[in-house]
Formats: C-alpha cells, sequence, structure tokens
C-alpha cells in the first residue's frame, strides 16, 4: 500500500466526491458513437472510494491494508443501512427517482440523460421511428425497474408498457404479434414503451440470432409480416440484456460470428444504454470491492418498505452486527434484488424492535437465495476484518517427502492464524494440484473461512492440467484430482475470479499469480526459494509480494519436476519456514522458524533436577535466537524426548512436531507403562504434525533413522546424554557426533544413562544438569 504525505492525504479526500461516481455504476448514458463505459473509466487506474477512506484513515505498508480499505466500505455501508444515503454522505448530493436512489454523479447524470432522452422523445417532433436504449446488468439488477422509474416520473402509462421475453420466443414470426401490439397503441395515439427482454439469447442454433430482426425497426420504423411491410409508428424501444452484463461486455468481439450476426449495425441504431451493475460484484466480488454500498443503498430502501418499525428516529434502524454483516458482506444472491428482498419478507419481524438472528428465515428458505452456510458464518463472526490470504507454490512436490512438508505447512498456517486471531480468513488459489491444494486444504480447516478461486483459463480446460479422464479406472489419479477440482469449485468456492484470456497459457499463469499478488494481504508460499523457471513461475510472483512489501510466509520445498535435470531440493530446510514483512519486523527482512532437535537418554535419575536445565536451556535459547517462531522436533520416547517437549509446548510461540519411528501401533510397544503412554498420547495429540517414518528392516534401524531425522533438519539441538560412547546404533551419542559435524548449536545437558546390569537409571552426581553448550554463535 502506498504511502502519502499530508497533504496529498488532503488531495486524496478533497476527491471524495468525485470518486463516489464509482460507489454504484448503475450506468452511463452515451450518445451513438461515444462509448465510454465505466468498466473504461476504471480501467485508467483511477482512485476509488476505497483508497480514499483508506487514504484518509492513515496509510499502513504491513498486512491487511487492502482489507481494511473494503472493511472502511462496510463502515460506510452499514451507515447508509442504518441512516440512509442522505445522512451517510452528507457532501455528496443523492438523488431519487421514484423507488431508485443514487449518490454517484456520473449515475446520477446517465440517468438524467436518459430520462432527458425520453423527454426530447416525448416533446419533439412527432417520429415514426422508435427511441432505442439499451439496459445491460445480470438477472434481478433491476434493468427493467430503473426505466420504469422514468417512466413513471414521466407520467407514461403502465398499460402502454409491453413485455416481451425474446427468450421465450419460439421463432422469428412471433416478433411480427409483438410489433402489432406495440403499432396498435401508436394508432391509438398513445406513447409504447417495449421492453425486449433477452434480447442477446440466441434465435434457434444462431448466436445474438435476434438482433438482424430489429435493424428495419430501429432504423426505418418498419417490419415484415407474411410479405408486408409495416410501419412501427415509433415508441421507445428498451432492450434489456441477458448474456451480457455490460454493454462493454456486448461489445467486445468483432469476429465473422459477430459481423454475421449484424451486431455492428444494431450497435449503431442504439441511441443510449445503461449498465445496471446490481448488488453483487461484477464479474466478481473481488475485482469489484464496491458492491457492499449498491447493496446497503437497496438494503435501507426495502427496509423503509417493508420493515419501517425497525427505525429508531436516533440511531436509524436497527439491525444485528452479524445480520448486517450478512447481508452486506455474503458473496452473492443468486437471484440480484429479488433474493434480497425474499430474505427480508421471508423474515420473522413482525412486533421485533431489532433485526435479530433469530429473525431470518430457516436455513431451506435462505439457501434459495443465498449460500446458506456463508450466510450463517458472517452472522456468527460480525464485525472481525476479512484477511485475504493468497497461495502460490510448486506443482510438483517429492510424494516421499509429503508427510514433513505438510506439517510445515500446518505450522505456517497457525502461525498466520496467531498472529491474526481477529480476522476471517478469505482463501485466494487457483486449485492446481501440488501447493494451491496442500495450503487451501489447511486453510478451509476454520469453518468460517472462504475460499475465493482464481482460475487461469476456462474450467474445462483448466482440468486438462490435471488430467484428461474421468474413469478412476483408466486413470485412479487424474480422476482424483478432477473430481477435488470439482468438489472445490461447487461445494467450497464462494466466487469464481476469471483471468481475462492471455495470447499463451504460461501467460495466464502469470497473471493468475500476479492477480493473487495484488488482492492477497498475506501470501503464503511453498517454493524452492529459486527464480521462476518459466514465466509466471513462483518465483515471479513472490517478486511482486516482496516488491510491494506485502506479508509473506514461505515454506521450503524443493521442485520435483518430471525431467531430474530440472529439480531443485532443499535438503534440511523441506517443510521449515520463514517470514517477513509482518508488523514489528524489519521490512525485507526474512525471519526463520527455529527447529529445536531432541535426543536423549530414555530412563533418566533425578528427573527434576533435568527439567530446570531444560527449562534454562529454552530460556536461553530465548535470549540467544531472538523472538523467533520455534517447532520442536521429538519422536517423544520416554525420558528426554518426553520431558523436552513437555517443556517447550508450554512457550508461546512453540509447537512440536513427531516424527515417529515406525506406525504408531508398533511404537507403542515401547511404552509398557501405562502412565508413560497416556503422557505420550496426550502430547501427541497437541503436535502440528505427527508421520511415521519409511519402513526399515529392523526396529534398531527405524530408531537410527528418526535420529538421523531429527538431527538433520533442526537448527538447534537439545541432548540430555552422559557424554559416553555409544551402546548400539542410533544412539545419543551418535546423533550428538552427527549435530557437531553439521556446526549446529548443541545444549548438552549431563545425565546418567541407565545401569546396563540392572536398568536401573543412574545419577552423574555434581554434574547431573550441568548445561555445556557447542558450535554457539558469536
Amino acid at each position: 500500500m502506498p504511502t502519502f504525505t499530508p497533504q496529498e492525504k488532503t488531495d486524496r479526500a478533497g476527491r471524495l466526491e468525485e470518486d463516489l461516481k464509482d460507489a454504484w455504476a448503475l450506468g452511463v448514458f452515451c450518445a451513438t458513437g461515444v462509448l465510454a463505459s465505466a468498466a473504461d473509466r476504471w480501467a485508467e487506474g483511477r482512485w476509488t472510494i476505497l483508497e480514499d477512506v483508506v487514504g484518509r484513515a492513515g496509510a499502513d505498508t504491513h498486512a491487511v491494508a487492502e482489507s481494511r480499505a473494503a472493511d472502511a466500505v462496510c463502515t460506510l455501508a452499514r451507515e447508509i443501512v442504518r441512516i440512509g444515503t442522505a445522512k451517510a454522505l452528507r457532501n455528496v448530493p443523492v438523488e431519487s427517482i421514484g423507488g431508485w436512489e443514487s449518490a454517484d454523479r456520473h449515475e446520477i447524470e446517465g440517468v438524467r440523460s436518459v430520462l432527458n432522452a425520453f423527454k426530447a422523445h416525448l416533446s419533439g417532433k412527432k417520429t415514426a421511428k422508435p427511441l432505442s436504449i439499451a439496459v445491460f446488468g445480470p438477472p434481478g439488477a433491476g434493468k427493467s425497474f430503473v426505466v420504469k422509474q422514468i417512466a413513471e416520473r414521466l407520467k407514461l402509462r403502465k398499460e402502454d408498457q409491453l413485455t416481451f421475453n425474446l427468450s421465450q420466443f419460439e421463432s422469428p414470426e412471433e416478433l411480427a404479434p409483438a410489433f402489432h401490439q406495440a403499432r396498435d397503441l401508436c394508432l391509438q395515439g398513445r406513447l409504447p414503451v417495449v421492453f425486449w427482454d433477452e434480447f442477446d439469447t440466441p434465435c434457434g442454433e444462431r448466436q445474438l440470432g435476434w438482433l438482424r430482426y430489429f435493424l428495419a425497426p430501429m432504423q426505418d420504423g418498419e417490419f415484415v409480416d407474411g410479405g408486408r411491410t409495416f410501419a412501427t409508428g415509433g415508441g421507445i424501444y428498451v432492450f434489456a440484456g441477458a448474456t451480457c452484463h455490460s454493454f462493454h461486455e456486448f461489445c467486445s468481439g468483432d469476429g465473422p460470428d459477430c459481423r454475421a450476426a449484424k451486431k455492428p449495425d444494431f450497435i449503431s441504431r442504439l441511441q443510449a444504454y445503461m449498465d445496471v451493475r446490481g448488488i453483487n460484484g461484477i464479474p466478481d466480488s473481488i475485482t469489484d470491492q464496491l458492491y457492499p454500498i449498491r447493496r446497503a443503498v437497496l438494503l435501507h430502501s426495502l427496509l423503509k418498505r417493508h420493515a419501517k418499525h425497525l427505525r429508531d428516529d436516533t440511531e436509524g434502524f436497527r439491525l444485528d452486527p452479524g445480520v448486517m454483516d450478512a447481508f452486506l458482506k455474503t458473496t452473492r444472491y443468486r437471484h440480484g434484488a429479488r433474493s434480497m428482498e425474499a430474505v427480508i419478507t421471508m423474515s420473522t419481524l413482525g412486533g421485533r424492535k431489532k433485526y435479530e438472528l433469530s429473525s431470518l428465515p430457516p436455513e431451506n428458505i435462505l439457501r434459495m437465495h443465498v449460500d446458506s452456510n456463508e450466510f450463517t458464518a458472517f452472522t456468527q463472526i460480525g464485525g472481525k476484518d476479512a484477511l485475504r490470504v493468497g497461495i502460490t507454490g510448486h506443482i510438483n512436490l517429492d510424494e516421499a517427502r509429503m508427510k514433513l512438508l505438510t506439517a510445515g505447512i500446518g505450522r505456517a498456517v497457525r502461525f498466520i492464524q496467531k498472529r491474526y486471531p481477529d480476522c476471517a480468513l478469505t482463501v485466494f488459489s487457483p486449485l492446481a494440484v501440488g501447493a494451491d491444494r496442500l495450503v487451501a486444504r489447511e486453510l478451509m480447516h476454520d469453518p468460517a473461512a472462504r475460499l475465493i478461486a482464481v482460475l487461469p483459463v476456462d474450467e474445462d480446460d483448466y482440468m486438462t492440467d490435471f488430467g484428461t479422464t474421468d474413469s478412476h479406472a483408466e486413470d485412479y489419479g487424474a480422476a482424483e484430482k478432477r473430481q477435488e477440482f470439482r468438489h472445490w469449485l461447487s461445494e467450497r468456492a464462494v466466487d469464481i475470479v476469471r483471468i481475462r484470456p492471455t495470447a499463451t497459457r504460461d501467460r495466464a499463469y502469470y497473471e493468475t499469480g500476479h492477480f493473487i499478488a495484488e488482492h492477497c494481504d498475506i501470501m503464503t508460499a511453498i517454493w524452492d526459494g529459486q527464480p521462476a523457471q518459466g514465466e509466471g513461475g513462483t518465483g515471479d510472483v513472490i517478486a511482486i509480494v516482496k516488491d510491494r512489501c506485502k506479508p509473506l510466509v514461505h515454506v521450503w520445498a524443493g521442485n520435483h519436476k518430471a525431467k531430474e535435470a530440472h529439480r531443485t531440493d532443499v535438503g534440511p530446510l523441506h517443510g521449515k519456514f520463514r517470514y517477513m514483512n509482518f508488523p514489528g519486523g524489519t521490512e525485507g527482512e526474512w525471519i526463520d522458524e527455529l527447529r529445536i532437535g531432541v535426543t536423549g537418554h530414555r530412563v533418566l535419575a533425578e528427573p527434576e533436577k533435568l527439567r530446570q536445565a531444560v527449562a534454562e536451556v529454552f530460556d536461553r535459547i530465548e535470549r540467544v535466537f531472538g523472538e523467533r517462531p520455534r517447532t520442536i522436533v521429538s519422536p517423544l520416547a520416554d525420558g528426554a524426548d518426553m520431558m523436552v517437549a513437555e517443556e517447550g509446548i508450554g512457550r508461546p510461540d512453540t509447537e512440536l512436531i513427531v516424527p515417529l519411528p515406525m506406525p504408531e501401533e508398533a511404537y507403542v510397544e515401547d511404552f509398557a507403562d501405562p502412565d508413560t503412554h497416556a503422557r505420550f498420547v496426550e502430547l501427541k495429540s497437541t503436535a502440528a504434525g505427527a508421520f511415521a517414518m519409511p519402513a526399515t528392516l529392523n526396529r534398531e534401524d527405524a530408531y537410527q533413522q528418526v535420529g538421523q531425522l531429527v538431527v538433520d533438519t533442526s537448527d538447534v539441538l537439545i541432548a540430555i546424554w552422559d557424554g559416553k560412547p555409544a551402546r548400539g546404533r542410533g544412539g545419543t551419542t551418535e546423533m550428538v557426533a552427527r549435530a557437531r559435524k553439521r556446526g549446529i548449536p548443541i545444549f548438552h545437558i549431563k545425565a546418567g544413562n541407565r545401569d546396563p546390569e540392572t536398568g536401573e537409571p543412574t545419577s552423574l552426581g555434581d554434574e547431573q544438569g550441568m548445561i555445556v553448550e557447542y558450535n554457539m554463535p558469536e
């Protein structure tokens, strides 16, 4: 987020009225030949109401900058719901025409211009040609409503308003009776206002096939019926779009099919158009962050109509904060404004003084109009800031080392959640195989988390990246990946962002990563730390995030490509995480997770003395290595392993990961004492990750393998050890020697081992519990 001087903040705040024109963006009047849509204005990179609000609140170069902007918009929207636009936006002109209301200057000018076009047509010289206007917007946006409010303002009779839905016509021959109805009104000296609904739907098998049949009526005021030509008699034709949600979208494309459908000719005959954006994000809730303002205006209007008794003279409308947020933040109303109105009218509001959670319709009714799970979640987390977490990373990951990586991802996610406990997660993921899905699975454990799928190409094309068959018999792996992708989209994603078409697939992946990097508050990356091997790779996305100084959490993982020559390996870093640009840290400086390994004897004398030594070691680690997230790597064997784990996990920012030398059902045979077994089960239940090592030939090999993993993946080793030569393979002596060879810091807590004859613990006397340090940083 950019920083601003006080003068720049003042200047930007002064542009508030100018930028409020984008708050609703209902439409723009445009005389033929001057085609400047709202989308075109946004493309110029002009400041929006979001940035003005954030700019006046103060710039924040760390975390959640865009989320705070979005929440600032919601704060303004809440005020509009409670007290209306006139009071909530005192410095902004607000105008209404009938039931339509707007605080958007350009919208007001646009609707006034359309109103003036109507007036000119009414008061000017009588013409046999109709006035032709196009209105675009998603279903339920209120396209017909706006035009009807204009007609009502001009006292045009409702019985002179005709509506024909072209999607219900079987053939072009059905147009003639419709034209005759309009013509009959003209012959009676009345002015027909004819709504041609869904005019951009196919006619038979031909896309945009209806357009050619309107060219003569629009241009010459004539239509043909049974070989005879009739005069239309004038009137006003309103063409309401269905498949295209904006005039810009309707105009895009100029291929042979468009020319064959006569689209350019049709456009040239329009005198005006309006884009009605409606209450859903267009085309999605991320690129259009101002939809809560539009919702607030409508919600206030509907409450005035259906629940006047909820309004207090001083406070305005009284709504529970969770109910308010659910109405404003739920991603999509299935049927636009009609759905919002249905939720209100189906609520139990009679006799109530406040719109409470208990007033909402039952779940089966909500499900008809919104995603009921998401809507309900917003009622419960009302007031929480949104935290947008982006995902990037390698597709190809080493399956043989997946357990350690998955545990690392879990620790990284919990680190984020601990840093932002009062935030509700919104997850941005392309849902590619590998990193995208691994992190998404972990983040989506939170039932209140929301998933936004960001897709580089069309869904059907994208699925070919995961395999080409849905048959498990033909290719089980491919079928599973495709099935999971469909599940994420249909069952978990609350919105889908589709990247605009690009020249190449690599470029599409780059644009996808760029979009996520631009819109997230925090990025999570499963990455080898190397530059991208091709356009759009993880390295490119990380560069964007770092350039914008956004918080970044990096979990180390090699890029396990199919061609061995292109593979990378991060060695002992695999599964570790580091982070930068979080509040309190130095900008651009990596802070690494500190892994603390443990090795030592199982049978220990004077345990209280040793526990005190372990506590002193942890205090020393905090002083030497600073405030870094810490992870204890311990197999939780009896004795040293459990002692270190029990002391460590009680400390802040410390988690436990448990690599087991063998499957748990075999490992627990070592815990003959029921109390010891219970301690193991309890400690393991608190672990951030637990997994069994690959099978070995015998038990001794299994313990040696897990010991080596502990040493090789740790930054610091705590050894509770008698300092004597090893009694067998894989013992503490061997692990300490391995750690000293690696050069990692070692905290040696002196402790006797068990007597080989009796199995009883032995003490080193005065040296029991003494601490010796090796390889410490200067």
